[in-house]
């Protein structure tokens, strides 16, 4: 399928605002670079999510970008990348996660105290859940605690799947920021 826009050009409107011309860019580029980062993940949970975070960043930062090469070699770089950090990021919580694990074995015998510790993560998420917007929380608590697919809360929800991967993005940065000193523990905990 050949492009309907030239990346020069397109990209020039994308830096002025022009919400067609990223909407055009990101339905062209969804579906190769959802396979890019499928191909090096596996996992298309994590793939879905770093493609929508190389769209935000492009249409958060696009009067801040300054392309040599060309649009498509923007995309699929900033892809990789995000692909790395999220494989760093997979490995650093395993490793802590074990680490936690050797340490809580070693130290913490009191499982009353435990299962306090991890009711206070637990009330920490939800504090935060709380403070978004509510579609937002129904789209992560469908997504992460009930494992619905995507596809699945957007035919339930009536809005479309880009919509729900849209919610998915901002919770989980919401999460990120707001719980980032807890992060490791709080991951290692809400995954086990």
């Amino acid at each position: 399928m050949n492009k309907p826009f030239d990346d020069r050009s397109v990209f020039i409107r994308i830096q002025q605002s022009d919400e067609k011309a990223f909407r055009e860019v990101y339905e062209y580029y969804w579906d190769r670079l959802l396979a890019f980062t499928y191909n090096r993940l596996y996992d298309l949970q994590a793939s879905e999510e770093v493609v929508q975070e190389t769209f935000l960043y492009l249409w958060e930062k696009r009067t801040d970008i300054h392309i040599k090469t060309s649009l498509s070699s923007w995309l699929f770089g900033a892809a990789k990348h995000n692909v790395l950090n999220v494989m760093r990021s997979g490995k650093v919580r395993r490793v802590y996660a074990e680490d936690f694990k050797k340490f809580t074995s070693i130290h913490f015998d009191n499982s009353n105290e435990e299962y306090q510790d991890i009711k206070e993560i637990e009330r920490m998420i939800e504090k935060s859940l709380a403070q978004l917007p509510g579609k937002c929380q129904t789209v992560y608590r469908m997504s992460r605690q009930e494992h619905i697919s995507n596809k699945d809360i957007a035919e339930q929800l009536n809005i479309s799947k880009k919509t729900v991967e849209n919610y998915l993005t901002m919770a989980l940065k919401h999460l990120r920021i707001t719980l980032d000193k807890f992060a490791g523990i709080i991951l290692f905990i809400w995954i086990s």
